[in-house]
């Protein structure tokens, strides 16, 4: 490796260009972490200039590049190993800031001094454009520095707009849900600077005409700010070095690290890198893959939750998500027995169409049903298997009967109280022993039949029961669980015959019995119900008795329903004379037609109604007996 000490001015004078591989990321500098120290770090050694006050050079990092061959009229080209950040960075200051000095020499009056700053643009452009010389491919060849594909619009429109007011037109503000929508960094970035810029100029608080300011930043670029490029020599392992260096402030991810381990791979095998990306990765770069996902208390890009599980379904083991970019390349060298990149990117890109399905959640089919029983319940961990599931491309009937199967698995262990804290290593256990007997829903069952203990087993239709019939579902579940689970009856509710009813509306849990029934329903025998201080002072009374089996009927499901909200406003404590028709004539839910034939809701209607329910819930979520199959 060959370092070298360069200024700003240094670095991107002459004819040499930058291009940074399309295989790396995008541009992810943002103004918080990067943008704002680095003016920061710009505004105090400009000011130094004006005052004529010397000091140490400002170190702005490093650059790795790579040489690159050429041929006939190219321009000579380094690829950019490590460093794209600060350069993308650094060109799209010099162009704000040739922008603002032509935007402020145009709209001074004839004879102004600031009509001097026209000379400090010709003093700029040469370090953000190439003019002049001949180039093989002017439309690309004539920018000092080429991103990857992904930001190259962006950064074309940056680089030419030629100011503020025309970058805003080409990106005016979106608001959607009364929220002012991001524009693409590199965008953003460039009205940073060139706000900055032009406060600069106008603050009256620095010293000098606004030509003095130009010529100090100029001055201050030229002598007071250093970068270190290290050019690499022949026999220098460029992945080695991409691994081990990061951005200023800013991280490689994992997902970066495994693209440019792709694609290098790809450039070394012959591969045509170009067509592969366009094809096959660039739609890791989109924005989907880019929003943030929680899983248990961790919050990751949906691209690195993706290969964590991605990976952990391939290699049959529990992967630290610290370690996933190394589990990724030993497992991709050793095990992957891909003929070729191309067919690596082609199951990647196959399984990351079964995980968008999961995250989506479509309730319209199997795999979005179960996601949304999965985020519901919060139980992610079982993606990996699922995952494994999908791939081994079973037929509809046995992927759907096996996804039903966890389902139920989830659910009833749920209602049972049963902990998810082993739920990493069962899922990744059966997952194992699945792929030893085979994928089959047969396999499966036999697999969940065996587990056993409170930590893993399926509960029996008995513990169900019990625990469907007694438990405070509502306090324990939670009212979105217990939403979830009382929409899936609704839907098991509806029959061939039935019509069935699109509820637009959101629908919330209702408490029939409500929570606050000592103050507006009485017992079946017309007393008020026991407060605290009757429960202590008469604990055996008959009153006391039967309040206290009020209360350990109340959250049980046999008196859950749903409502849309208005409705559950307005009939939440009224007495069921009143709330029985208005729950009837007005819910379009099949679920509430039990209501229409009672004339009264006490403690021997909530029994009834929960295990009328039950029965519903265990033919939905049912055990795999073997004489089920």
């Amino acid at each position: 490796m060959i370092p070298n000490k360069r200024s700003i001015f240094d670095l991107f004078d002459g004819t040499r260009r930058y291009e940074v591989p399309l295989f790396q990321r995008q541009y992810v500098w943002s103004e918080e972490r990067q943008w704002a120290p680095l003016w920061d770090d710009l505004l105090l050694k400009f000011k130094h200039q004006l005052i004529k006050r010397e000091g140490p050079r400002h170190f702005l990092g490093a650059a790795v590049l790579e040489q690159k061959r050429t041929y006939g009229d190219q321009l000579p080209t380094h690829v950019v190993i490590d460093g794209q950040q600060r350069l993308t960075t650094l060109q799209i200051f010099l162009a704000a800031f040739r922008d603002v000095c032509r935007a402020r020499a145009d709209a001074a009056p004839e004879g102004s001094e600031n009509k001097g700053l026209a000379a400090r643009v010709r003093d700029i452009d040469r370090y953000v454009v190439h003019s002049d010389v001949t180039m093989a491919d002017p439309n690309i060849e004539c920018f000092k520095v080429w991103p990857t594909r992904y930001d190259q619009q962006h950064f074309r429109e940056v680089m030419t707009c030629g100011g503020k007011q025309a970058l805003e037109k080409i990106h005016p503000p979106r608001i959607f849900r009364k929220k002012l929508q991001p524009r693409p960094a590199i965008v953003t970035c460039y009205l940073f600077f060139y706000g900055k810029l032009n406060e600069y100029f106008m603050a009256a608080d620095i010293a000098g005409t606004e030509v003095d300011r130009a010529r100090a930043a100029i001055n201050a670029l030229r002598n007071d700010f250093q970068i270190v490029t290290i050019e690499l020599e022949t026999g220098d392992d460029a992945q080695v070095i991409f691994e081990t260096l990061n951005a200023r402030g800013e991280p490689l991810t994992a997902a970066d690290l495994l693209r440019n381990f792709i694609f290098l791979r790809a450039s070394q095998n012959k591969e045509d890198q170009v067509r592969l990306h366009t094809e096959l990765w660039a739609r890791f770069d989109q924005p989907f893959w880019r929003e943030v996902e929680r899983q248990g208390r961790l919050y990751r890009p949906r691209v690195e939750l993706f290969l964590h599980h991605f990976i952990t379904a391939k290699t049959l083991s529990e992967i630290n998500s610290r370690n996933l970019f190394s589990e990724y390349k030993d497992w991709a060298l050793k095990h992957g027995k891909f003929p070729n990149i191309e067919a690596e990117l082609k199951e990647l890109v196959r399984l990351s169409d079964f995980f968008a399905q999961l995250i989506l959640a479509d309730s319209k089919t199997s795999v979005g049903r179960i996601a949304g029983k999965l985020i519901d319940f919060d139980t992610k961990t079982i993606f990996p298997l699922v995952l494994w599931i999908l791939a081994e491309n079973p037929s509809e009937i046995e992927r759907d009967g096996m996804l039903r199967d966890l389902e139920a698995y989830i659910i009833r262990r749920a209602v049972c109280g049963r902990s998810p804290k082993a739920y990493n290593r069962v899922f990744l256990v059966l997952t194992t022993d699945l792929s030893g007997l085979g994928c089959s829903r047969e396999n499966l069952r036999i697999l969940l039949r065996g587990l056993n203990g409170e930590t893993e087993d399926f509960p029996s239709d008995a513990d169900f029961e019990a625990a469907w019939m007694n438990q405070a579902a509502y306090p324990q579940q939670g009212p979105a669980r217990v939403n979830s689970i009382l929409r899936s009856i609704e839907n098991e509710l509806y029959d061939r015959k039935s019509e069935r009813v699109e509820i637009n509306s959101t629908l919330t849990v209702e408490h029939v019995l409500p929570s606050a029934w000592l103050e507006y329903w009485p017992l079946p025998d017309g007393d008020r119900g026991a407060d605290l201080a009757t429960r202590y002072l008469e604990p055996g009374s008959q009153q006391v008795v039967a309040s206290i089996r009020r209360d350990a009927l109340l959250h049980t499901f046999g008196n859950l329903t749903l409502l849309t909200q208005p409705l559950n406003s307005e009939v939440s404590n009224g007495p069921f004379s009143e709330k029985r028709p208005a729950i009837t004539s007005r819910a379009l839910l099949r679920l509430n037609a039990y209501f229409q034939d009672r004339s009264s809701w006490g403690e021997d209607d909530i029994v009834a109604r929960g295990m009328a329910l039950f029965k519903h819930a265990r033919r939905i979520w049912e055990y795999p007996s073997a004489s089920s199959l």
